[in-house]
């Protein structure tokens, strides 16, 4: 068996076991032709519970206290499996904002950028707007490839 063959049998077995998520093309992104995912947020007053709720597929929890909200969690939109926590408290480095109008209308500024699977996107009243670069939208499909 030719070593060809090989890592064709190899990958094949790969993606039967862990199945890559389907992607509309790259060049539908910078388009605009990709349509954004809808998704919904709810506050939890722990943090457990709201890290068990971004579990489910198309929602962020927030863990608040004394009516202020301090993480967002949710799971990479780019199918890595990999869950996401924002920091919303102003004391940290890195910290984003989430402006909530009601559960399926809100945004989360500045852009969230996967610093493990390369996936770059805004939530933007209530949807994820990929950013417009091939790494970006394609983070963890890029990782498990390797560089071109």
């Amino acid at each position: 068996m030719g070593l060809k063959r090989l890592w064709a049998k190899l990958f094949e077995w790969r993606n039967t076991i862990w199945p890559t998520p389907s992607r509309p093309p790259i060049e539908n992104v910078a388009t605009g032709a990709v349509p954004a995912t809808r998704i919904r947020i709810a506050v939890f007053s722990d943090r457990g519970n709201a890290q068990r709720a971004a579990c489910a597929s198309g929602l962020i929890g927030v863990a608040a206290a004394d009516g202020r909200h301090k993480w967002a969690y949710l799971m990479c939109p780019c199918g890595c499996g990999e869950q996401l926590a924002l920091n919303l408290m102003a004391e940290g480095r890195a910290t984003w904002k989430v402006t909530v109008r009601n559960e399926t209308d809100f945004s989360i500024h500045p852009s969230v950028h996967s610093t493990t699977c390369g996936a770059h996107f805004w939530v933007r009243n209530g949807e994820i707007k990929w950013c417009e670069t091939a790494n970006s939208y394609r983070g963890a499909e890029s990782r498990r490839r390797g560089p071109r």
